[in-house]
């Protein structure tokens, strides 16, 4: 969460990074908190009574 009087501190790593840069990073990030949480999700479903089938 931001206040308007916080200060935003952004470390010299992505200051330096083209657009394109940034944009991979923001993928990569995406794509690893992604595959983390597909293990969480997979655990919890499977200690529910009920089991889903998803047909596609």
């Amino acid at each position: 969460m931001v206040c308007e009087n916080d200060i935003l501190e952004i470390p010299e790593k992505y200051k330096k990074m083209s657009e394109e840069e940034l944009d991979r990073e923001i993928e990569k990030l995406y794509k690893s908190m992604k595959d983390q949480n597909k293990g969480e999700i997979k655990e919890k479903v499977e200690k529910l009574p009920v089991k889903f089938f998803f047909l596609q």
